[in-house]
């Protein structure tokens, strides 16, 4: 269940975003132009994704974002930032082999998949002294990213962008309540009891030939949205499908999930088993991709 906080820290989050899209728009040279408010609308989701990052442990530390372009001075960090894009879109073999020697912080960075930092047609404008404090202090150094929750920020994040939105003033979302009204009836509630009466089972070998055969089911299911909006309910189907993984490898093991994960991970529900007609921003799902 999603908590109150969650809900404040989500929007609070989207309402710096919003911050940060007006101040980056306002430097573009040609603010109207399609291509640069697409432009504008990568840069944002290629930040955010940066500033959850570097909270939530997917970056090796907290922040490193932050240390990185606190070194620049405000004229040189855009080009330090389009620099950064560049090495999260290398595998650490197609790195210049000197990027160790010449700056370690920026080597440091792992290399992030799912096509988010490839687009080198993205316009990135000119940085401000507004940007800079913006980006380093109230983005990064003032707020925890690994608190919100990403489905709700999907949706939030999404009005943050959508000009008719912003002009409304209005941030909406479907609420995991009611996303459970759909999901719940259609496939989750079915799932929850096929996992309980594996429970109940009382010979050793039998349950837990029960419970393998029962998580590969759990990763062989393909979920399609038609109309993803933010993508809030194949966000959330994949948290419940992750839970109900869990239970079942605390089953396997006894609880001693974590020594699996130091040769192979038992992990088998994949982020590639969820598929959308339509999406706006596939933030949320990139969160879950490189979170877990």
């Amino acid at each position: 269940m999603i908590k109150r906080s969650e809900i404040d820290l989500s929007i609070k989050a989207g309402n710096i975003v919003g911050l940060l899209y007006d101040a980056f728009l306002k430097q573009y040279k040609n603010p109207e132009d399609p291509h640069t408010l697409k432009s504008l609308k990568k840069l944002c989701v290629r930040l955010v994704f940066c500033l959850y990052a570097e909270d939530a442990d997917i970056f090796g530390r907290r922040m490193l974002f932050h240390d990185y372009l606190s070194r620049f001075e405000t004229w040189q960090m855009r080009i330090a930032l389009i620099t950064l894009f560049r090495v999260l879109d290398q595998r650490p073999q197609e790195r210049d082999s000197y990027l160790m020697d010449d700056d370690p912080i920026l080597a440091s960075f792992p290399y992030v998949g799912g096509g988010l930092f490839t687009d080198v047609d993205v316009e990135i404008p000119s940085f401000t002294e507004e940007i800079r404090d913006l980006l380093l202090n109230k983005a990064s150094a003032d707020f925890d990213w690994s608190k919100i929750s990403p489905t709700i920020f999907g949706a939030v994040f999404e009005s943050t962008l959508n000009p008719e939105t912003r002009r409304n003033k209005g941030m909406h979302y479907t609420s995991i309540e009611n996303i459970h009204k759909v999901i719940d009836p259609l496939f989750l509630n079915d799932l929850n009891e096929e996992l309980e009466k594996i429970k109940g089972l009382t010979v050793i070998r039998t349950r837990e030939k029960k419970l393998r055969s029962f998580q590969e089911k759990l990763a062989s299911l393909h979920f399609l949205d038609p109309a993803a909006g933010s993508g809030n309910f194949l966000t959330e189907t994949y948290l419940c499908l992750r839970r109900l993984e869990n239970q079942v490898l605390e089953l396997l093991m006894k609880g001693q999930i974590s020594m699996a994960f130091d040769t192979v991970s038992p992990i088998k529900v994949s982020i590639s088993q969820f598929h959308a007609l339509r999406s706006t921003t596939s933030l949320s799902r990139l969160l879950k991709r490189h979170c877990g």
